[in-house]
Parts: structure tokens; C-alpha cells; sequence
């Protein structure tokens, strides 16, 4: 679900409006997160491996990749500005977290259950480029705390 971030008369209040043009479903959803389910499910160790790696290079990389595209305005093709080169290592990291969120949910299965793939990857994304610019720029982000109180 797409949402807008939209200045509410008061400046300390945030609206969040959907906007239903961008709400529109999409299939791949439902493959990323029946996979999760055959993932967390799985009898074996090498079916679960298989399938994990299925979740990360068909579904989880692709959202990463875009998010970090636009939110950071790099490439990703391994040369380039030290900006690229730090997308690349956030890429990275965002693999292995997500990878051991998941080993974890699978060894804890009453653990807290992703309702969707898509977007439980999406969030750490854009969770990761607001620590990387929040590291970057400390005073910006500092001035702009000050600013919402």
C-alpha cells in the first residue's frame, strides 16, 4: 500500500492518505509470501535453503534495489561514487538482516508472523536509507527534530 505523507494544518501533525491509483495489487505479492509460507514450513533444511534463496534473489532484491535506486539516486553497479559504494554495503546488510529475521521466525514459529513479503522488506529499505542520510547528516536531522517539537 502506497501511502502520502500530506502537511496537516497543525505542523506538528502528519496525515497519512492513500492514494488509490497506486494501490493496485500485485501478483508477485502473492508468490513472495506463499513462498515465505512453504519457507517456514519446510520439512528439510535444503528445501528451506532453497526456497530462502528464492525469497532473496526473486522477490527481496528487486524491492531493495528500487528502493535504494530512488531513495539514494546511485546505480548499484558495483563502480562508481562512494555513494554507490554505500548502497551496495546497505544492500548487503539489508540481505543478511532480512535472512536472519527469517531463520529466526522459522527456528520461533510463535514469533511475530510478516503479513507481507513485500512490504516487510520495503520498510527495512526505507528504515535503511533513513539511518544512512540520519549518519550522513547528523545536523539536518538534528535541525529537523527540533523543528517537530
Amino acid at each position: 500500500m502506497s501511502l502520502s505523507l500530506t502537511l496537516a494544518p497543525h505542523p506538528s501533525k502528519y496525515l497519512l492518505r492513500p492514494h488509490p491509483f497506486l494501490m493496485q495489487h500485485d501478483p508477485k505479492d502473492d508468490s513472495s509470501d506463499s513462498m515465505l509460507a512453504s519457507f517456514l514450513t519446510a520439512k528439510s533444511e535444503s528445501i528451506s535453503d532453497e526456497l530462502l534463496r528464492a525469497l532473496i534473489d526473486e522477490h527481496a532484491d528487486p524491492i531493495i534495489k528500487k528502493i535504494l535506486r530512488s531513495k539514494l539516486r546511485v546505480s548499484l553497479n558495483g563502480r562508481g561514487t562512494q555513494q554507490n559504494q554505500d548502497a551496495l554495503e546497505i544492500a548487503g546488510d539489508l540481505r543478511a538482516s532480512i535472512i536472519s529475521t527469517l531463520r529466526a521466525l522459522r527456528q520461533n514459529p510463535n514469533q511475530t508472523a510478516i503479513a507481507s513479503f513485500p512490504d516487510f522488506v520495503a520498510i527495512k529499505t526505507y528504515s535503511a536509507c533513513a539511518d544512512y542520510f540520519r549518519e550522513r547528516h547528523p545536523r539536518r536531522w538534528r535541525l529537523k527534530s527540533l523543528l517537530r517539537r
